[in-house]
């Protein structure tokens, strides 16, 4: 889609400048955009702190939303999580 409809309104030389400074200021407003989306990325980390305290339980349930369907179960140790005994599937009726 042609951004200025109508070039020859504005002459050939003034609607290809003005053309070309627009395509450049989106360019540029998107090389921002994409700086600031990685830049926010690298401090996610700062924001949401995960103390170590936390580790098993993050581990835990990154096994079970990675490793597991909604037709199996882990049997693990109630206290640490760490611990899983076994995968069992779940019988569906």
């Amino acid at each position: 889609m042609d951004i200025i409809q109508d070039r020859s309104a504005l002459g050939s030389r003034n609607a290809e400048a003005t053309y070309m400074r627009i395509a450049y200021r989106s360019l540029a407003v998107a090389y921002a955009l994409a700086f600031l989306a990685f830049h926010a990325d690298a401090h996610e980390t700062s924001l949401f702190p995960r103390p170590a305290e936390l580790e098993p339980a993050v581990k835990f349930w990154t096994r079970v939303y990675t490793e597991i369907d909604t037709r199996e179960g882990f049997i693990h140790d109630d206290l640490r999580l760490d611990i899983v005994y076994q995968t069992v599937q779940i019988r569906t009726t």
